[in-house]
């Protein structure tokens, strides 16, 4: 399967099967991916292979790494142990979110809202993979945020 890169130019599928072994024994697991079609196709194998060993949410990520875009709306996989499911996701930028004042690495100030925004709905998309409520899992991604930024 490693070959597979070079034949199809790119390392999803062992990617794929490795994170889905689970390894470390996660009890969550976030799989961002950015080729369309490969967020179910996470959701199943993690489904065929981990099956009771973890909840696992998938989405199509921000440059296709595992933080959720809050400007998009999208479909998101959950894989757990009853089986696959997909949940149709409405876009969800706040401009109300707090800012934090820790170091951010030069972040611009200019993207403290999308940073801020990314950050809590990434939260929001693993607290989900438990709750399988999604105003349930913003609510508490909001307060961890909230909490975080009061803490400085």
């Amino acid at each position: 399967m490693i070959a597979w890169r070079a034949r199809y130019g790119l390392r999803t599928p062992i990617n794929t099967v490795v994170r889905a072994l689970n390894p470390g024994g996660a009890k969550l697991g976030i799989r961002g991916s950015y080729h369309p079609g490969f967020q179910q196709l996470h959701a199943e194998v993690e489904n065929v292979m981990g099956k009771t060993s973890h909840g696992v949410i998938s989405f199509k990520g921000l440059s296709g790494e595992s933080e959720y875009n809050p400007k998009v709306s999208q479909t998101v996989w959950l894989s757990h142990n009853e089986g696959v499911e997909s949940h149709y996701w409405e876009e969800q930028m706040s401009e109300e979110l707090p800012s934090t004042n820790r170091d951010r690495m030069g972040t611009p100030v200019e993207d403290n809202e999308l940073m801020a925004n990314t950050v809590v709905s990434t939260m929001a998309a693993l607290l989900f993979t438990e709750t399988n409520d999604r105003e349930l899992a913003n609510s508490k991604a909001l307060s961890l945020w909230e909490a975080y930024c009061k803490d400085q």
